[in-house]
């Protein structure tokens, strides 16, 4: 109890250092603090988007898909089952079949290598936010088209009805 009665007498002998250093603290704290929650708000806000975007809560994938991801396992055998499976589960909102598949984009001026992602447009809307996110044209559902990102667009110098060729690997 002595040496806490001395350490407070310490403390106020000297008040200015006293509140410079109790400002210093107080201060680094805040700091701390403040910069935590801006962190914890971004980290949020990117598994939001991610999501969003395109990750969703829950992917199903074909047998071996984890090991060598191949068009062919890709497209999961059974399908309409695995759909009609999820439809049965009260607990899932909506859902969306995806193919996702690396390739080559080109238009009568330029190529470019692309990520594609084939997907069923009336599901997928109601799933990611990329039919909300269109500035320019139509969200997709007449055969034979795309959407693309306006960077991609930018690259391959085209436009809104301009004609693009998408390659992907075949089935073997």
């Amino acid at each position: 109890m002595m040496l806490l009665r001395l350490a407070w007498r310490n403390v106020w002998r000297n008040p200015r250092r006293t509140a410079v250093v109790f400002s210093a603290i107080s201060i680094g704290i805040g700091g701390c603090v403040i910069s935590m929650a801006i962190n914890l708000g971004m980290i949020a806000g990117m598994v939001d988007t991610a999501i969003e975007s395109g990750l969703a809560h829950l992917q199903v994938h074909g047998t071996g898909w984890e090991k060598d991801a191949r068009l062919e396992i890709r497209l999961m055998r059974g399908g309409e089952s695995i759909g009609r499976a999820l439809d049965a589960i009260p607990e899932i909102e909506t859902w969306a079949p995806r193919l996702r598949a690396e390739g080559l984009a080109a238009s009568p001026r330029a190529s470019v290598g692309v990520s594609i992602a084939g997907v069923d447009p009336v599901r997928e809307a109601g799933v990611s936010s990329a039919a909300r996110s269109i500035t320019d044209g139509h969200w997709l559902g007449e055969p034979g088209r795309v959407v693309l990102g306006h960077r991609l667009a930018t690259r391959l110098r085209t436009k809104v009805g301009g004609k693009i060729v998408l390659s992907v690997q075949d089935l073997m």
